[in-house]
């Protein structure tokens, strides 16, 4: 079943992934199923906007990507079909070069559809915004014994779902840059950059927003 990004007209109830009801009002942005979709439309509650306006509406002009492999074809092709074709892209070791930064290896497809909503949640107060890895595989369920173990030292409970370390938006600020320095010490000797990644987000506790397991295709 399809799944839409729209923007909301007037205050508008819709329920997440996780069956929530969340409330939306004029001007925000929504993700909504094809049914909801017909009907909001039809009730004149939502408007789908185009690519471009999409560019328009976020104000992309502070943000960049930075890939993690070399796969710029695959980047571009997405960037592109997500009407981003022009915004910075390079390849290079983490690092936070743009006020809002993609740290992104392409091995993982995030959904063009998404690309410019993932940068939009930086703007919304969230420090970086990741997708979870898998709503029934957590952290006790990945890496090796050693790692989980050096893993729950530092998180002290496994029972908690991890993030895909392969899509990382992330807004440039002092508690994001002690961040990187904490993530590119705990990917030293690590075997596993999901779990990296947690340790090295509970020891500087930046604010994440946890994005929905659909964005990157499996």
């Amino acid at each position: 079943m399809g799944k839409h990004w729209v923007k909301a007209t007037r205050t508008v109830r819709a329920s997440n992934d996780a069956g929530q009801e969340i409330t939306y009002h004029a001007g925000d942005w929504l993700e909504v199923r094809n049914q909801t979709l017909k009907v909001l439309l039809a009730q004149g509650a939502i408007e789908q906007p185009q690519a471009a306006q999409l560019r328009e509406a976020y104000a992309l002009d502070d943000v960049g990507v930075l890939l993690q492999d070399d796969d710029t074809r695959t980047a571009t092709m997405i960037l592109e079909r997500a009407a981003l074709g022009q915004i910075c892209l390079k390849v290079g070791a983490l690092a936070l070069p743009y006020p809002r930064t993609l740290l992104w290896h392409t091995s993982a497809h995030i959904r063009h559809d998404l690309v410019a909503v993932g940068f939009q949640r930086l703007a919304r107060g969230w420090q970086i915004a990741a997708p979870l890895w898998r709503y029934q595989e957590l952290a006790r369920d990945i890496g090796t014994h050693a790692e989980r173990t050096r893993t729950e030292e530092v998180i002290h409970d496994l029972r908690v779902m991890v993030y895909d370390h392969r899509v990382l938006f992330v807004r440039r600020c002092p508690d994001t840059e002690r961040w990187l320095e904490a993530y590119i010490e705990e990917l030293h000797d690590s075997t596993d950059g999901r779990l990296a990644l947690m340790r090295a987000i509970y020891r500087t506790k930046p604010v994440v927003c946890a994005l929905p397991t659909t964005w990157v295709g499996k």
